[in-house]
């Protein structure tokens, strides 16, 4: 069967911070994946996730990676987005 592997599997990022995803297919001819996000921010064609400009709450987003070769195949990381530290 296809194997998709998803690198980091979660991360905290603060505004504006950016952070590659790595997808890797195994025992498939075609290796590519197809991008995929929920929540806020943005996701690159390559799996570049940028974190919204501003975050004034914790909240959070789902990178998933699906093998073209089989959509079957899929995975999803989770990024913590965190606000910034208010001091009272």
């Amino acid at each position: 069967p296809t194997l998709l592997t998803l690198a980091p599997a979660s991360v905290s990022l603060y505004a504006g911070q950016s952070r590659t995803f790595l997808a890797t297919v195994t025992n498939a001819q075609n290796t590519a994946v197809t991008w995929s996000l929920t929540g806020p921010g943005t996701l690159s064609p390559s799996g570049v996730y940028t974190a919204p400009a501003s975050i004034p709450v914790a909240a959070s987003a789902q990178i998933r990676a699906t093998s073209v070769a089989d959509p079957l195949a899929t995975e999803v990381a989770t990024v913590s987005l965190v606000p910034p530290l208010t001091i009272t």
